[in-house]
């Protein structure tokens, strides 16, 4: 079975996207995974900006977990896929 290195998790700050951190940072933390963050600035999230989603975040992190985030804006699709 292939070993998980890296789990992309889009977040945009709803509650489902909380919960779906929640749960990458599990998988992660058995995976011994690294964690990026993707969240793209969009009409749909435009009152919730990046910067408070990323914080609520890392206060979630472990301290020894490898995590990056990323901003990127447009269609959110390609965003994530990019």
């Amino acid at each position: 079975m292939a070993t998980i290195k890296k789990i992309l998790v889009p977040v945009d700050g709803s509650v489902q996207g909380c919960k779906a951190t929640d749960e990458a940072i599990f998988l992660a933390q058995k995976c011994n995974a690294k964690l990026d963050f993707v969240y793209v600035a969009s009409e749909i999230n435009k009152d919730i900006p990046s910067h408070l989603v990323f914080d609520r975040i890392w206060t979630k992190l472990p301290q020894n977990m490898e995590a990056a985030k990323h901003v990127e804006t447009g269609s959110i699709h390609k965003a994530i896929i990019k």
